[in-house]
């Protein structure tokens, strides 16, 4: 089983002042980068399954012209 909770957070921390030491401030910026763009694809993908469903589930319905 995987940390959670404090000692996840804990563990977190140590990793990224490890990467940080080792491979400078400039490689955390880069894997920010990267998530936020896998996280709007993600976020895309969601949305757009979402508003397909939406409509696959509409009915037909007769416009009246007054």
């Amino acid at each position: 089983m995987g940390a959670t909770g404090k000692e996840y957070e804990e563990l977190l921390e140590e990793f990224m002042h490890a990467v940080k030491q080792h491979y400078g401030r400039k490689f955390l910026y880069s894997l920010k980068t990267s998530q936020i763009i896998v996280e709007r694809k993600l976020l895309n993908n969601i949305d757009n399954e979402l508003i397909i469903q939406r409509f696959q589930n509409l009915k037909p319905r007769k416009l009246e012209i007054m």
